[in-house]
């Protein structure tokens, strides 16, 4: 993920990290931010924004727990492709 984000800040693309640990309320939300911050600086030369929250205008949300579903049908993008795989067995 670092050389994808770097690849995408020499493209001039706006990077974000999402994250819990800056929550609002979370106790040690300054202190994370600070870590983050000055790992982005360390690893990017460079301060990235740092949120929580999600951003209606964003283009791609990158996580290793999400699971893409597929918008208003309450379906994850994988199981509808099992179901595909499953009427289309030759593809």
């Amino acid at each position: 993920m670092v050389e994808r984000v770097k690849r995408w800040l020499a493209e001039g693309k706006e990077v974000r990290i999402l994250t819990a640990r800056v929550a609002r309320g979370f106790d040690l939300q300054a202190q994370n931010w600070l870590e983050i911050r000055d790992w982005c600086r360390q690893v990017f030369g460079r301060t990235l924004i740092i949120t929580s929250e999600k951003d209606p205008h964003m283009t791609e949300l990158w996580d290793d727990r999400a699971v893409q579903v597929i918008r208003n049908k309450g379906v994850s993008v994988e199981e509808r492709f099992e179901q595909l795989l499953k009427e289309f067995p030759s593809v």
